[in-house]
């Protein structure tokens, strides 16, 4: 099975990427940063906004896509914040419903965080309603909403909403 995997270079991408290569499946591992890979994964180094004829062609022939890639950071503010979430998140994904066929399954990383953070008396649900507060769950809002509009047209596409997210080599700000 050929799998491309956006965001390789990043926490989950590094260690779904190793898992998929160990299991023996053709990888191609996609991200803006420079990475080192397992031996026989194809990396490319691109922005998936890009018109990159190794990524489309890549995105074409795949048996399945999973896309990590994104503006993480759930407390991060400052200058330019919001832009980049617009456009690694929700731009970014926007372009691979398109490049995606709908027959290949695509599996976006969302964020539990467009629950809104409300306090329950139990864990949250998946059909607990989201309440998106703060431009990161906003973001990850509207990649839902575009995977939505893939699935009502037919197309193949599972959103996950990973809680905190823990392991050797997190980032520094998810420490617990």
């Amino acid at each position: 099975m050929s799998v491309v995997v956006t965001g390789s270079a990043g926490f989950v991408g590094r260690v779904l990427v190793d898992r998929l290569a160990g299991a023996g499946h053709r990888v191609v591992a996609v991200d803006r940063r420079a990475h080192a890979a397992p031996s026989g994964v194809t990396v490319l180094t691109a922005d998936l906004l890009d018109a990159d004829a190794r990524v489309e062609t890549a995105l074409r022939e795949a048996d399945a896509v999973i896309h990590l890639a994104g503006c993480p950071g759930v407390r991060e503010a400052g200058p330019g914040v919001e832009a980049r979430r617009r456009r690694d998140n929700v731009a970014t994904t926007a372009r691979l419903t398109r490049l995606v066929s709908p027959h290949v399954p695509l599996v976006v990383a969302s964020s539990s965080s467009v629950y809104g953070g409300v306090r329950r008396a139990r864990a949250c649900r998946e059909s607990d309603p989201a309440r998106p507060m703060g431009g990161y769950a906003r973001s990850k809002w509207c990649v839902e909403r575009l995977c939505a509009e893939r699935a009502d047209a037919g197309g193949q596409v599972l959103v996950v909403r990973p809680f905190t997210v823990v392991g050797e080599g997190q980032r520094a700000d998810m420490a617990l």
